[in-house]
């Protein structure tokens, strides 16, 4: 059972650090936002995690923030045993606790603060209540998190004073994939906010533009000499008008007497408001996802969706690097530590992250292979097959495959005759 900390009773801070409850700040405008970015920078991070949790309820922002960590562990978990762990003993025990503590859950909430603000940390509480101790993280809110310049540490504020975040020590999981110091100025947030403000404002402006131009102004046209009280019911009419409403126009014999118009906008600066939310999208998506292939790059382009999707498996890679060697230090090397005497005998943990191959694509590479292959048989041409595959990264050429012959048949004198 996980270890719990009623708050009505004391604890020990040297066992379970308790955390002070997270706040929610959901107005922002341009100085709140600058300020907290202000803050950030020099290593207090209350505003810009709190700007962090207000990010979220932009539905692009945590659309793409989602695909960022399911990318990672949305991908089939991997093991690697250790050589100290001969009789593999602690992999699998380290295996059922992944599993029991339901750590991958856990492991994105910590990747989505380490994406936006540069950094986690995490406790790490132990559970001991049975013969292998289990460990459970508990990810911190960065907003009572703060960096000391002159110890160059992460100072974490709880209810029981001030407490030293120190990787690797059996208690802290602290993530930080650009380096504990100043690494938080990679965090997405400064890249994030101004677009994310800017997207909200357009929004605004847009719906707002909308409500005045999507209801036309009704003109009511009367007689100049007409009934003073016949005026006003058609007044009154007119103001309740709705869907499927009848209203009675009395003509003179002329033709001339009660009528109405519609008065539309019919311009199209509409689309400004378009090409803004569009811009402030893209540079949503291109800090968190490292490309913004879904909103540049058009159907068709597959030069362009390789470049883009190599870009993107760049920084998958490098989260599931940094991932691995977190979880190895803070966690698993304590865990073989506590339960096998031995740090060393610590699985790595890491996530399958390979692409998914274009089978349609590598089939018509190797259709335009094997064409090119006998018509430069056929013109008389030697060349080498094992060097033109590697050129177009084909494998499956047999090693000391000698290569195809000029044909028997007597050259006319065309492209590689003698």
């Amino acid at each position: 059972m996980q270890p719990r900390d009623p708050l009505d009773k004391p604890a020990d801070p040297r066992i379970i650090f308790r955390d002070i409850p997270a706040a929610f700040a959901p107005n922002w405008d341009v100085p709140s936002v600058q300020q907290a970015l202000t803050s950030h920078l020099t290593g207090f991070f209350t505003g810009s995690a709190l700007l962090t949790d207000a990010l979220l309820g932009d539905p692009r922002v945590q659309a793409t923030l989602m695909t960022r960590t399911s990318s990672l562990f949305g991908r089939p978990i991997k093991y690697i045993q250790a050589e100290a762990d001969t009789d593999g003993e602690c992999l699998k025990a380290w295996k059922q606790v992944v599993t029991k503590t339901q750590m991958v859950p856990t492991l994105t909430e910590i990747q989505r603060w380490t994406v936006m603000m540069g950094f986690c940390a995490a406790e790490v509480t132990w559970d001991t209540s049975e013969d292998v101790w289990c460990p459970y993280l508990k990810p911190w809110n960065p907003q009572y998190l703060w960096y000391n310049m002159v110890t160059r540490e992460y100072i974490a504020i709880t209810y029981d004073g001030l407490l030293a975040v120190e990787p690797g020590d059996g208690k802290w999981l602290f993530s930080a994939p650009h380096g504990s110091y100043r690494g938080w100025l990679h965090g997405c947030v400064r890249s994030v906010a101004q677009p994310w403000l800017t997207r909200a404002y357009a929004l605004r402006d847009w719906a707002r533009y909308s409500e005045v131009h999507g209801i036309p102004i009704i003109k009511a046209m009367v007689p100049a000499v007409g009934d003073a009280k016949q005026k006003q019911r058609f007044q009154g009419s007119l103001s309740n008008l709705g869907s499927e409403s009848v209203v009675m126009l009395p003509q003179q014999i002329d033709g001339s007497g009660y009528d109405l118009e519609l008065l539309e906008a019919k311009d199209a600066s509409w689309q400004a408001f378009l090409g803004l939310v569009v811009q402030c999208d893209m540079s949503i998506i291109l800090p968190l996802l490292g490309q913004n292939l879904t909103t540049e790059v058009k159907e068709g382009s597959f030069a362009a969706a390789r470049e883009h999707g190599d870009v993107r498996q760049n920084v998958l890679e490098g989260d599931n690097t940094s991932m691995c060697e977190t979880i190895y230090r803070d966690v698993a090397r304590p865990f073989a530590l506590f339960n096998f005497g031995d740090p060393e005998k610590a699985p790595r943990t890491f996530w399958d992250i390979e692409p998914t191959e274009d089978h349609y694509r590598h089939a018509q590479t190797l259709q335009a292979f094997a064409t090119a292959s006998e018509l430069l048989s056929r013109a008389g041409v030697k060349y080498d097959p094992h060097e033109l595959a590697k050129r177009y990264h084909i494998s499956g050429i047999l090693e000391g495959q000698p290569p195809p012959q000029a044909a028997a048949q007597p050259s006319s004198g065309g492209f590689g005759s003698k």
